[in-house]
Order: structure tokens, then C-alpha cells, then sequence
């Protein structure tokens, strides 16, 4: 697994070091993935001292083969620990051999772990055994998380409290007021989609890899017929292929982002936005651009609660679809919903948020 450091208020843990505060997060950050990067960077809009931690394979002979969890200085977690925001339990196929790993970490210096924007789930085809290692993992999280949809509510083990809050990415003070979206005279559309990955179709057995080239195939050739079409690439090495290079045969310029900076201009001046990647479509959302997403998990909840076309969420697409602009209010909405999580899930007060 990886980890998200955080980035938006999630009960600050505070640890003294070297007279330093710092905040320990759990985060992907720094894996190549912008919108893992994005929610990293949202972090420091609510923590002095957000230090990112990660879950690394030991090289010591006493540990060959273990999974370590280790801060960003190399020295190892202990203490309060925040997982931010992402699907680092959102799984769609039994992960016994990771949940197990997480109730052993648990289990060592880590002291009180909380949770926002936490994304659960489907536990598909899960063993009892699967099932109890689950249920034992919750057990060790610190009284009540937040999540980013309904649907991972539905995915909580009995027993166990959650609330619904939102994604963390929503939570960037950057994107608040007015949308900076002024692209509707522009040229080119933004594509953005992972390389494809087989266990989608344990929730959406529609979706074969043969359904995902021709689908994404058929609305490029739409689209084209009036505008350039532009990949920005969110995720450079995604296991052994990045984005672009599974998709290198579709007619587009490839834009290799490095920063949000980056990807804010490049999707400010677009005409729209069609992803697969869910936070190129939450970008589009708090630009203001009409957006187009096609889900593969139900974490595109996220899109659709704000009036983004999110194909495929919950049947089977008829039809290409087009691309809308978020509903603002709602936006607003989500992302008070998102505070009012931090502060019961006690990473802020209500005063911080």
C-alpha cells in the first residue's frame, strides 16, 4: 500500500521532534501519481509540519521480506498516525496479505491511527478469513473515520463508525471562489484515462479490456471531429506502463504533467475534460470545465454527487455521453460536509476549520 500525506484536516496529529511539530501521514505521495501528489500538497494547507509516511519492504536480515513503516526521514512511525484521504483499502478483489500487514503495523509503535476522506472497498469474493482480517483492521483505527462516498459507507464492517465527508482533493483552498475556467473558446480537450486493469470487472463485468479500448476509442473519434484532442498524463508509471504509452495510439499530443501548477493552466484553458482518472475529473470539477468521467470504481461517486456525468457508475453506458460543468452549490456543499468530518473525526477543531 502506499500513502497519502495529508493534506486536508484530518485530526492533526502533532509530534515533537527536535522541536518540530509534525503530523504523521500515511500517503502515496511521490509514487508518480499527480492526484496522489495533489492530495500530499493539500496537506500543508492545513498542517504546520505534514511528514509523509510510507510502507517500504525491509532490506535487514532481520527483517528480509517485512513490511516497515517508515517517515519520510527514514526513521520509523510511531505515535498518532493520519491516514489522508485515497483508496488505500479500497479494494475490489481479496487483499488478505495487505489487510494483514496493516494489523501487524497497527499492532507495533502506532498508538492512535484516524481517517478522512478514506475511500472502503467493495470487498468482493471475500473469505472468513479475508473477512476477519478486515474486521480486525478496523479495530485498530481511532473511534469514528470520514469517507469520500455513500457507497463506502455501505462497505464499513458492522461494528465499526464512519461518517461521510469528501474527497480531501475538494478540500484545496486554491480552488475556492469563483472557477477559473475560461476555455470555452479553446481548441483542444483534456484525456485523461489509466492503462487498464483486469480486476475492474469484479464490479463491472461489462468492463473487459476490449469494452475500455473501444469506448475510450469511440469518444476520441467523436471529439476530434471538432477539436485537438490533448492526454494529460496524471499517472507516469503505473506498474509497468504509464498512461501514455497504453494509450500512445490515440490521436493526441501527450503532456507529461510535473506539478498541479501545470495542470491547472493546462486544464484552465480547455474546452472540456474526459477522465478516467478520477482527480483529473475532480480537477475539471473545481476549474469549471465540462467534464466527462467513466468510472471503474465506485470512487466516482465523487463526481457524479456534483452533476458530472460519471459513465458507467452503476450499469453498463448506452451511449457515449457528454461532458457537464460541476454544480457549484453542491461543490460547496461537498466541501463544508468535509470539514464538519475533520472536526468529528478530531483533526481539527471547529475554529480551525
Amino acid at each position: 500500500m502506499g500513502i497519502y500525506i495529508l493534506g486536508h484536516p484530518e485530526n492533526i496529529t502533532k509530534i515533537s521532534l527536535k522541536g518540530r511539530p509534525l503530523t504523521q501521514c500515511y500517503s502515496w505521495n511521490n509514487y508518480g501519481n499527480l492526484g496522489d501528489d495533489w492530495i500530499g500538497e493539500v496537506s500543508r494547507q492545513y498542517f504546520d509540519n505534514p511528514v509523509g509516511v510510507r510502507e517500504v519492504r525491509s532490506m535487514n536480515p532481520l527483517w528480509l521480506g517485512r513490511h516497515r513503516l517508515v517517515r519520510e526521514d527514514q526513521h520509523m512511525a510511531k505515535g498518532k498516525l493520519v491516514f489522508w484521504g485515497g483508496g488505500w483499502i479500497a479494494g475490489d478483489r481479496p487483499e488478505s496479505k495487505t489487510i494483514r500487514n496493516w494489523v501487524r503495523h497497527l499492532n507495533g509503535p502506532i498508538k492512535e491511527v484516524l481517517g478522512v476522506g478514506l475511500g472502503i472497498g467493495p470487498f468482493l469474493n471475500s473469505t472468513k478469513r479475508h473477512q476477519s482480517d478486515i474486521d480486525h483492521f478496523f479495530g485498530k483505527l481511532s473511534g469514528r473515520i470520514s469517507v469520500r462516498t455513500s457507497t463506502d459507507l455501505e462497505h464499513i464492517p458492522n461494528g465499526h463508525s464512519a461518517i461521510l465527508g469528501c474527497d480531501v482533493a475538494l478540500l484545496d483552498k486554491r480552488f475556492y471562489g469563483d472557477p477559473s475556467y475560461s476555455g470555452s473558446q479553446s481548441d483542444y480537450v483534456i484525456f485523461s484515462f489509466p492503462s487498464y486493469s483486469s480486476h475492474w470487472v469484479a464490479s463491472r463485468p461489462w468492463m473487459t479490456e476490449r469494452w475500455y479500448l473501444d469506448y475510450v476509442r469511440n469518444l476520441a473519434e467523436d471529439v476530434r471531429r471538432e477539436n485537438r484532442i490533448v492526454f494529460a498524463e496524471f499517472d507516469e508509471v503505473r506498474g509497468s506502463i504509464s498512461d501514455s504509452s497504453y494509450w500512445s495510439h490515440l490521436p493526441a499530443k501527450v503532456v507529461r504533467l510535473k506539478s498541479m501548477d501545470e495542470a491547472t493552466a493546462l486544464f484552465s484553458n480547455a474546452k472540456a475534460v474526459y477522465a478516467g482518472r478520477l482527480h483529473a475529473a475532480i480537477l475539471g470539477a473545481v476549474i469549471g470545465n465540462p467534464t466527462l468521467a467513466l468510472a471503474y470504481h465506485h470512487k466516482f461517486g465523487v463526481t457524479a454527487e456534483l452533476g458530472i456525468p460519471s459513465m458507467g457508475l452503476t450499469r453498463e453506458p448506452t451511449n457515449l455521453g457528454a461532458p457537464v460543468s460541476a454544480d457549484l452549490s453542491i461543490l460547496d456543499r461537498v466541501r463544508q460536509r468535509g470539514l464538519v468530518g475533520l472536526t468529528e473525526v478530531g483533526v481539527l477543531s471547529a475554529n480551525d476549520s
